[in-house]
């Protein structure tokens, strides 16, 4: 194949298979440089040591300066980084110091198959999906539901994932399902919703968003990492500050739009391209870079 996509042991043991070398190998990582052919790597963002924003999970625990050499060592020799976000793009260039013609931004898309579209009257009912509660804002998401229960009858807010160290406790507008959902039921919630909350304190490039937007569910979210391209507001929904009243707020304009908000939502992934426009800018970039023939 002129290129192959690589995932760890997997992805090396199925280069040394293959009868010829590809012209490339695609990887999904930061610090692991993959042999046998050229090779470019995916990311939703590098280490970066000045920036006290980062959650932990995103900081080695020991031994920060060899993570960050070999980071550096698996970027610089890459024939292409390509990055989810804009956002992910510049953390690349500035903390690893590459040509900017060789770092791309591709964007990101959904997760899972959509829920199948419905006829039925919309009611006031909010969604907030993700695990890792104090990285998603979910303290901020209960305290909006408890300000727009006081001002939208029925209005409730579920929130969906595993808390990790943060659980938060139901309350007026607010419901945790604290064990998860299976896939369907999640993808039911999302389209169900009059918008999707995402009030993050870090959050790389969340997939949730895409699949709101690719059922017409606007979101509200904070403006951090690459959230803000994917929103695209005020057409995918609202870009807020990390306040309650102004979730709340955002959450009951939405609703007032309705259907409206819905098109508009719509519109932004129609416009986004998805995956396919993913893997095309990666396969039209790697072709220039390498000047492979064309893949039809």
């Amino acid at each position: 194949p002129p290129f192959l996509l690589s995932a760890g042991a997997r992805g090396r043991r199925l280069v040394e298979g293959l009868p010829h070398p590809p012209s490339a190998i695609l990887h999904w990582g930061a610090t692991a440089v993959p042999k046998g052919a050229p090779y470019a790597l995916v990311t939703d963002g590098p280490y970066d040591p000045d920036d006290p924003t980062y959650p932990e999970e995103w900081r080695p625990r020991r031994w920060s300066r060899f993570y960050l050499g070999l980071q550096r060592r698996a970027f610089r020799g890459a024939v292409r980084v390509f990055t989810l976000s804009e956002w992910a793009r510049r953390k690349v260039l500035a903390v690893h110091g590459l040509a900017p013609e060789r770092v791309v931004r591709i964007g990101w898309g959904p997760l899972g198959e959509p829920a199948p579209p419905i006829d039925a009257a919309r009611r006031p009912l909010f969604a907030a999906v993700g695990s890792d509660w104090r990285r998603k804002g979910m303290d901020r998401v209960a305290e909006a539901a408890r300000l727009l229960s006081e001002r939208l009858p029925g209005a409730q807010v579920v929130g969906v994932g595993v808390p990790g160290d943060l659980d938060v406790p139901d309350g007026p507008g607010f419901r945790g399902v604290r064990s998860g959902l299976p896939p369907g039921e999640v993808q039911a919630l999302i389209r169900d919703a009059a918008a999707l909350l995402l009030p993050a304190r870090f959050d790389a490039s969340p997939h949730v968003i895409y699949e709101a937007l690719r059922v017409g569910t606007p979101v509200v979210a904070t403006p951090v990492c690459g959230v803000p391209e994917a929103v695209c507001a005020p057409e995918g929904g609202r870009i807020v500050p990390p306040d309650p009243e102004a979730i709340a707020q955002a959450c009951l304009e939405l609703w007032r739009e309705g259907e409206h908000a819905r098109r508009r939502a719509l519109a932004v992934y129609e416009r986004s391209g998805g995956w396919r426009r993913c893997a095309e800018i990666v396969r039209d970039s790697l072709e220039g870079a390498l000047a492979v023939p064309a893949v039809p």
